[in-house]
């Protein structure tokens, strides 16, 4: 996003275990069999892929204004008492420290640098900002809708954060360049994705932004399409003229005036000056870049792909408008917050149509990272109408609807302490009868990855009584029958946060070691 100025707890009688990924894997890849005779559904193993060892920290210090902070290197990480965060602080150390190094690696830190970053439970917007004063706000949920993860919101925010120090004062850190380099540092603008495939599609495309409208109004394109330009143009022109050459023209290709009354004389003026570093003016450079894009020769499957983003994270920020209005808050920083701005932020929306609703969001981008275009489409078709009217009609919504009343059954059967009442609601040989007493037990859904007659959802438990839990991630797998759904297995899983990805070619591009040194 744009810089701006300004525990572990087991519960009786279920079954737990550490699977090979946790809430924050693609359960995309995963498939549940289809009911199996006096048995339960079988999940096939996910994809490995490098996940987040243990980082040594100090422990933990409660700030003046209620933040929670643990320190690393180059970085102090703030987070809620009890949050996702504070569960999972350990790991999100290692792939901050590993996301800085990578970010170091195209935007060289400008001397000693300490960076601030605040882990708000709750999406605002597509879920990161950084601030001036080496400030950033983040994303950190279990049920993370804008579908990023983790190493790529950092990525993304600590170059911004790095680049407030390396560029000129008046030079451009957002807007274009400084969002392309971001996006692509990160190798694509919500994890990775086919940038310059994508590019190609979107240059020969009615949709295509010339540059110098980008350069001169930003704030008012459609953001993917932005953002994708941005990076593209940055890679090509890191591509062409070496990092350090990019550089000294990032460092000092200067901004249009704030209060521009002229945009296209503006264009045409700046348009024909060579820039600093490449020696050449940016409406040949736009040329050059297209012509390079024409080559890259994209698929028919790249312009689906590209166009069910764009209509994902536009129906994204429509939800928000309309049922989350909250995530349209952009804040000041948050050692700046006042008492409501900390009660927004604490949480995120608790409504049961709003946790569906996100959650069909989480399955539209896991299928879209799965290639699946077709699937993405057919989820945000009935997201559409939910949107609208707040309700659940189509194949996918029902069976949601479904999932969570046998999610909300057995808890209820838990707390009422009624055995008979979790039987119904339990598939025969599915997880034991707690017998404890509880004074709460409540499952609240993150994601759902259904298959025929099965499903698998991610879960968190609260529960207070016999063994009190917090935000506990469990994976349930379910089996459909005439009428409702059954839970097959409840286990306890473990947390794996994913690293940021090795690329030997922005390595190579930017003469630096990869993989990151240990």
């Amino acid at each position: 996003m744009l810089l701006l100025s300004a525990c572990s707890t087991v519960l009786p009688q279920i079954m737990t275990s550490r699977p090979q990924s946790a809430a924050a894997t693609s359960v995309a890849q995963a498939t549940v069999a289809a009911a199996q005779p006096a048995s339960t559904p079988t999940v096939s193993s996910p994809t490995p892929r490098p996940t987040a060892s243990v980082l040594p920290t100090a422990m933990p210090r409660l700030t003046t204004d209620g933040w929670l902070e643990t320190a690393t290197p180059h970085l102090r990480l703030r987070y809620y008492p009890q949050s996702a965060a504070a569960r999972d602080i350990d790991q999100v150390a290692v792939v901050a420290e590993k996301a800085y190094a990578r970010a170091n690696t195209v935007i060289p830190a400008n001397g000693p640098l300490m960076v601030t970053i605040y882990l708000a439970p709750r999406v605002f917007w597509q879920g990161g900002v950084t601030y001036d004063g080496n400030t950033i706000l983040l994303t950190y949920a279990d049920r993370n809708y804008a579908g990023v993860e983790l190493w790529a919101y950092l990525v993304h925010e600590l170059v911004h954060a790095l680049a407030g120090h390396y560029v000129h004062r008046g030079s451009e850190v957002g807007g274009l360049l400084g969002e392309g380099v971001a996006v692509y540092t990160t190798s694509g603008h919500y994890g990775v994705e086919p940038i310059q495939q994508w590019a190609a599609a979107l240059s020969a495309s009615n949709q295509y932004i010339p540059l110098c409208t980008l350069r001169t109004a930003w704030d008012t394109q459609q953001h993917e399409v932005a953002y994708l330009e941005g990076a593209s143009f940055v890679d090509y022109l890191i591509r062409t003229y070496g990092s350090e050459r990019f550089l000294q023209f990032y460092a000092h290709v200067p901004s249009p005036p704030p209060a521009l009354r002229d945009r296209n004389l503006w264009c045409r003026n700046q348009g024909d000056l060579p820039v600093s570093g490449v020696g050449r003016p940016y409406s040949q450079l736009e040329t050059e870049w297209r012509a390079w894009l024409q080559q890259q020769r994209p698929q028919p499957v790249d312009q689906a792909a590209l166009q069910a983003q764009i209509r994902l994270y536009d129906l994204v920020r429509q939800y928000q408008q309309q049922r989350d209005p909250a995530a349209r808050i952009l804040p000041p920083p948050p050692n700046q917050w006042n008492a409501r701005l900390h009660t927004l932020f604490a949480a995120p929306a608790i409504t049961p149509t709003a946790v569906l609703q996100e959650a069909m969001f989480v399955a539209a981008k896991r299928n879209l990272d799965q290639h699946q275009v077709a699937q993405t489409n057919a989820i945000l078709d009935e997201l559409t109408g939910s949107i609208a009217t707040n309700t659940f009609t189509g194949t996918f919504g029902l069976a949601y609807r479904g999932i969570q009343a046998a999610l909300d059954e057995q808890a209820a059967a838990v707390r009422l302490h009624d055995r008979q009442r979790y039987q119904q609601v339990t598939l025969l040989g599915g997880p034991s009868w707690p017998g404890a007493l509880y004074t709460d037990y409540r499952w609240t859904i993150n994601a759902i990855t259904l298959n025929p007659n099965a499903a698998i959802a991610e879960a968190t438990l609260q529960a207070q009584g016999a063994l009190p839990a917090t935000n506990v991630p469990y994976r349930i797998t379910l089996r459909q029958i005439p009428g409702r759904w059954q839970i097959a297995t409840a286990e306890q899983v473990a947390v794996d946060l994913s690293l940021p990805p090795q690329s030997k070619d922005i390595a190579q591009r930017n003469g630096v070691l990869w993989p990151f040194p240990e």
